[in-house]
């Protein structure tokens, strides 16, 4: 990991423009880390070690005074054009064309980090000078029209219109305000932190946001975004010299300033506070037993043994038969534990937990039972099996270090700016092995660690809130009304010329989000050609065992640091249409309900001291050149150390033969949180729900889905509510139904994924003695006749769901194979092409939408176009309308068709760790997907031609203008249904039902 060049940078050595302060070996990451500062003052880690995915960022220090929302607005903003890339929005522009395996920004409540990464060092450099000139040039402090766009603006289109507020920040934070529990959370930071940054959201309050002004925008960037008062990042396997190089073009300008942007303590209360909140329900809505109450702390003024915190998070709520999580539900008194636990990213330190879907009347009693188990632990301790499962999930994740599709490089980068940001030292939060070694030292020592601490940063800790949310069917009326007055008599103040200029104002922004970036800026946009990709496909290893039984193994040997990743899935093919509702929280039934052996409490220790995590999922798909044939798995996923695989074969072993199935009290509570959170969700990320909707009316596949995780599976859980109190019998019978139809050799696929020593340890016999030959292998008695393609799809109609919400979520979904369409490797380059060219200027930029999407599933045949906490709705689907003209009409130049395949190929061969590769493998085996297909998809995409664009477009066209191939759902506000259901639009009108009232989806 130690290059040449990084031993040159030893403490002292000065070198372009930076000055070493330190330089050290991190052993935790095998890597060289070197602290640098600027003479500018800007302050710099690299890091370097060997790892292809290259990390490069950068922190600012942002507090706010209040919530108008001027770090978000800046996050976006700075990303609309800078001095070298003068285009409209060149982060677009990047989407559209790079290789990135990381690519946005986010807003902290203190802070605004502007990450990415790429495997590609030319691309990557790329992105480097796009980011450095976006955020220490942005033409969005020059420009009001892009504070305008981004943050909000009065929009009139005709003087006898109703002035409204329009913004994409706006709008995403009308979404977050939607949610009750992102409403709850937020008022328990203000609670906490009455007179620091954090009383404030730094978001924006969409209440507040339209208090702020574009000169409030430019004036908070000048303060704030200068390069001293930067922390810029840089991980991976390039070189350093040339990390110092790149910086210093860009800050050798910069002289070092004082930035006044410390965040400061929060004074301790002297005594607990209370709170009391309102969130929106619709009319109608119940509202017995849908409070939320939490109860939360801030730990002292500092972090101090942050590892000793961590683990005291996880012992308290970290599974759930965490003392906190199980008390809390075995009360009775809620569906779910909320809070979020233990916080370690802010200044201080915060713990929060509670209850939601109470009475409010309960509340008192919640907080109670929270003292009482805090209480219990600080006189008594923990139990040896809790402290043992607790050591060994924090160390083992540590040690994995496995970020998913998340750099490895940014997950240690937000480590370390946690520290960092606060004038902490940066390196701190890279280490972890000296702290762990000292906590388990005072353990063995005999120390009171957890008990210490839960009596003085808890029990004798005044600093205390209760925060206690109650649902208003009135609030989303009378925030809409204040709105509504608000603007009406700023519309009356204005003269006729004052409203003309609004009116002429509105056109230009929108003639100008609308129009095409000149070809002359689009050229200062860096890309790769065809010739930097690589030609061929890399291949991911696979060996297939077939067993007389009819179980199969897969295995895949890859570097995976002597972890094996094990996945044990049984194909659903054999499970009744009536009983696929039930399949998602069965599968939770193995990890969760215990066994014959030990309850759920002491099933999750042990997994928790012996793996690194077992856990269920559910697999779907249609398979390759057969839309209508649907496969599906349930599978228990794990991971363990090599040494360790036998107990891990053992849990699985137990868990799969053994599983308690008649546990009513326990069933109970895991379908009522499953609900809860599906309640959520659907005010969250209705985009996800409105397209499972369209897919279910279009493919078998969409119905399987919708049917496990979509509005009607929402509606069978609050019936299977009901069967668990009123008729447990039939519920178990169904249960061991699916136990008999699903755990059994004949549809048992096992996915290995390890090194090569760990591998074969796990394939001498321990796999197949401990696990294998314990299933059953007689016949399936009661199974289907698996025959998925005679699922039924859902009628074909628009529908609007309605849900309290201050946004929408449109979607128009139809099926391209059903109008001739066959399934071609430039579908990739064309949908990404839409989605970040069309729907991004129609949808977003326009319209005022957070987000907007195109999906094309070349195996079931299925496309979906959908929007995300949109301020319109048949406004975008108008836009959705026009789709198939924007690509028959579209006439692109090379440079533009090359972005284009060098971003679709980003996606179709994305950078993966080990394990994930494995089931990517295992997906493919599934489904039919062999590499001579994907070497064929690869050559389309390359090959594409603006041809295959209008190709596409026809069919799209052909498929969008029939009801019988296309179809609209929403997920919306009541407001939004109303002017849907008086819509004949296009296909019919639709059909609106309100989703949490009593009456059941048609």
């Amino acid at each position: 990991a130690i290059t040449p060049s990084s031993r040159r940078l030893l403490a002292g050595v000065e070198l372009h423009g930076f000055k070493v302060l330190r330089s050290e070996y991190i052993a935790e990451l095998d890597a060289q880390a070197v602290v640098l500062e600027h003479r500018c003052g800007a302050q710099l880690v690299s890091v370097s070690l060997a790892d292809e995915n290259k990390t490069f960022g950068v922190a600012f220090r942002t507090p706010v005074s209040n919530s108008h929302g001027m770090p978000h607005i800046l996050e976006h903003s700075v990303l609309c054009g800078s001095r070298k890339f003068p285009v409209k929005e060149p982060f677009v522009e990047l989407l559209k064309g790079s290789l990135n395996t990381f690519l946005n920004a986010m807003t902290y409540p203190d802070r605004t980090v502007y990450p990415v990464a790429s495997c590609n060092l030319r691309d990557f450099y790329n992105l480097v000078d796009v980011y450095l000139d976006a955020v220490l040039h942005p033409r969005a402090v020059r420009d009001p029209k892009v504070y305008a766009q981004e943050g909000w603006h009065y929009e009139l289109e005709d003087l006898n219109q109703p002035l409204t507020y329009k913004g994409v920040v706006f709008n995403e934070m009308k979404g977050v305000y939607s949610n009750p529990l992102s409403t709850h959370l937020r008022t328990v930071q203000h609670a906490l932190f009455p007179a620091n940054t954090y009383g404030e959201d730094s978001g924006g309050d969409p209440v507040a946001i339209p208090s702020g002004s574009f000169e409030e925008m430019a004036n908070f960037y000048r303060r704030f975004y200068h390069p001293s008062n930067a922390r810029f990042w840089f991980y991976g396997d390039d070189p350093v010299e040339e990390r110092l190089r790149i910086l210093n073009a860009y800050l050798k300008d910069f002289t070092a300033v004082t930035s006044e942007s410390e965040v400061h303590v929060q004074s301790p209360f002297v005594a607990p506070r209370s709170v009391r909140a309102e969130f929106a329900v619709s009319p109608g809505d119940p509202t017995e037993k849908k409070s939320i109450v939490t109860v939360s702390w801030v730990l002292g003024e500092r972090k101090r043994d942050e590892m000793v915190l961590g683990l005291l998070g996880w012992l308290l709520m970290g599974t759930t038969a965490a003392p906190l999580q199980k008390a809390l539900i075995d009360s009775g008194l809620g569906s779910s534990v909320v809070g979020g636990g233990m916080e370690l990213d802010l200044r201080q330190p915060s713990f929060s937990v509670g209850l939601k879907d109470i009475a409010t009347e309960d509340a008192d009693k919640v907080v109670e039972i929270v003292l009482k188990v805090l209480k219990h632990h600080a006189e008594n301790g923990f139990e040896k099996a809790e402290l043992d499962a607790a050591l060994n999930t924090l160390e083992f994740a540590l040690r994995e270090q496995n970020t998913g599709s998340y750099p490895r490089g940014l997950s240690w980068m937000l480590s370390s700016v946690a520290h960092w940001i606060y004038d902490g030292d940066p390196l701190e939060g890279l280490r972890y092995e000296a702290p762990l070694k000292e906590v388990r030292a005072r353990l063995a020592r005999g120390e009171p660690v957890f008990q210490s601490a839960l009596q003085r940063l808890f029990l004798d800790n005044p600093h205390r809130v209760t925060v206690l949310s109650v649902p208003s069917e009135t609030l989303g009326q009378r925030t809409e009304a204040k709105e509504r007055a608000a603007l009406d008599a700023h519309q009356n103040s204005l003269s006729q010329a004052q409203l003309e200029k609004i009116v002429k104002d509105t056109a230009e922004l929108k003639a100008r989000q609308l129009a095409h970036d000149p070809p002359e800026a689009l050229a200062t946009i860096p890309f790769l050609r065809v010739k930097d990709l690589e030609p061929k496909n890399r291949p991911i290893p696979r060996e297939v065992e077939e067993l007389p039984s009819g179980a199969k193994i897969l295995t895949h040997e890859l570097p995976t640091s002597g972890v094996v990743y094990l996945d044990v899935g049984f194909h659903l093919g054999a499970v009744p249409e009536r009983l696929i509702p039930l399949v998602p929280l069965f599968s939770q039934c193995f990890t969760q309900l215990g066994t014959t052996r030990r309850d759920f409490v002491q099933l999750q220790r042990r997994i928790g001291t012996l793996t690194g995590g077992i856990s269920p999922s559910t697999f779907t798909s249609s398979k390759l050149g057969d839309p209508r044939h649907c496969i599906g798995l349930v599978q228990l996923n794990g991971k363990a150390l090599a040494n360790r695989v036998p107990d891990m074969l053992g849990l699985f072993q137990e868990m799969l033969t053994e599983v308690q199935l008649d546990n009513p009290e326990r069933l109970r509570q895991l379908a009522a949180e499953t609900f809860a959170d599906l309640e959520g969700s659907l005010v969250e990320d209705g985009d996800s729900f409105a397209g499972a909707r369209l897919a279910a009316q279009l493919s078998p596949l969409g119905w399987l889905q919708e049917t496990m995780g979509g509005v009607t599976y929402y509606h069978w859980l609050k019936g299977l509510l009901r069967r668990i109190d009123e008729d447990w019998g039939s519920v178990l019978a169904d249960l061991r139904t699916l136990h008999g139809l699903l755990v059994h050799q004949k549809g048992l696929v096992v996915d290995i994924t390890a090194d090569g020593k760990a591998l074969q340890g796990a394939l001498d016999g321990s796999l197949r003695q401990q696990l294998i030959s314990t299933l059953p292998t007689g016949p399936l008695e009661g199974a289907s006749s698996g025959n998925w393609a005679e699922l039924p799809l859902l009628p074909r109609r628009n529908e609007a769901f309605v849900v309290p919400t201050q946004v929408n979520y449109v979607g128009k979904g139809g099926n391209l194979a059903s109008v001739g369409y066959t399934p071609h490797g430039s579908a990739l380059v064309v949908s990404k092409f839409l989605r970040n060219s069309f729907l991004w200027d129609r949808v977003r930029v326009a319209g005022g939408a957070y987000g907007a999407f195109f999906t094309v599933n070349n195996l079931s045949g299925t496309f979906a176009a959908l929007s995300y906490r949109d301020p319109n709705f048949t406004g975008t689907l108008d836009a959705f309308n026009e789709m198939a003209e924007f690509l028959c009409k579209l006439s692109l130049d090379q440079d533009t068709l090359t972005r284009a395949i060098v971003g679709a190929i980003g996606d179709f061969e994305p950078h993966q760790l080990a394990d994930a590769k494995g089931y990517t493998s295992l997906t493919w085996y599934l489904t039919g997907i062999t590499d001579e297909y994907r070497a064929a998809r690869r050559a389309e995409i390359l090959g594409t031609t603006q041809a295959d664009f209008r190709r596409f477009g026809e069919v799209l066209h052909t498929a969008l203008a029939s009801a019988e191939f296309s179809t609209c759902a929403a997920v919306c506000s009541e407001k939004a249904a109303e002017e849907a259901s008086a819509t004949d639009y296009r296909h019919g009108r639709f059909a609106v039902q309100k989703v949490f009232g009593d009456q059941p989806v048609a």
